[in-house]
């Protein structure tokens, strides 16, 4: 491509390799090189992520209920749904858009909390973005009206990015419904406005700031560097755009 060459490996590649660049090869007027040169490539692998395919709140309810999103470098995700109710749903429009997801606490109620196997049988499609949809249908049972604010997420367990030391019998639950915890009932200044945050999240007291980018260390799992993904989803065949008019 003019003065470049684009080299594509056949295979996914990770570690440090010799590139060898021949003296025979020749542009388009059949001009050589002339001498050969070597060149140190090092591929490295992606890291452990999760993200979301494509935008909007609306999901029509005639379809299957089901959330596209992209995963790498990961055995499982977890899967959090909170539930807005509906006669909640203009307070909780007081401080948030369609899309919003402030102070869940005081208009919704968490009623999923589980982790779900993505079902990757070739070790090699790990390390590539892969396409999932998440099957709603068989999660909730959706009510008109209310929204629901979906949230994956992922722990150091489910990663599969090579670190030194990994042992390879390592499994993570999967398809795990996880205990419900007792709904508090009085709101403390913490839960009315961080909503679900837990204090106890990966890392724990060994914490380290500086690791916060590796994926070898807890660190990088903390929701506090935003790993996990989020969306909020009305299933609804209808969609109404009101427009004010100058006159009010």
């Amino acid at each position: 491509d003019n003065n470049q060459v684009l080299i594509y490996p056949n295979n996914i590649k990770e570690g440090s390799y010799k590139l060898s660049i021949d003296e025979s090869v020749r542009d388009a007027k059949g001009q050589t090189l002339g001498s050969k040169s070597e060149h140190n490539v090092v591929f490295e692998a992606i890291k452990p992520a999760v993200r979301l395919v494509g935008k909007g709140v609306i999901l029509p309810s005639t379809s299957n209920l089901t959330m596209p999103f992209e995963a790498v470098n990961l055995k499982s995700v977890d899967v959090r749904i909170t539930r807005i109710y509906e006669n909640n749903i203009l307070q909780f429009l007081q401080t948030n858009d369609l899309n919003g997801e402030g102070e869940l606490a005081r208009v919704g109620k968490k009623v999923i909390d589980k982790t779900i196997n993505l079902g990757i049988t070739n070790p090699a499609d790990y390390s590539r973005w892969k396409k999932f949809s998440l099957d709603l249908n068989s999660l909730i049972k959706t009510e008109p009206g209310a929204i629901y604010h979906i949230t994956l997420s992922f722990k150091k367990a489910y990663s599969t990015y090579p670190c030194a030391g990994n042992a390879a019998d390592d499994k993570a639950e999967m398809e795990q419904l996880k205990e419900q915890k007792e709904e508090v009932n009085e709101f403390s200044y913490g839960y009315y406005y961080n909503d679900y945050y837990d204090y106890s999240e990966e890392g724990g007291d060994n914490y380290d700031w500086k690791e916060r980018e590796n994926p070898c260390n807890s660190a990088y799992y903390r929701d506090s560097y935003g790993r996990s993904v989020s969306r909020n989803l009305l299933a609804s065949d209808l969609g109404l755009t009101v427009k004010k008019g100058n006159d009010g």
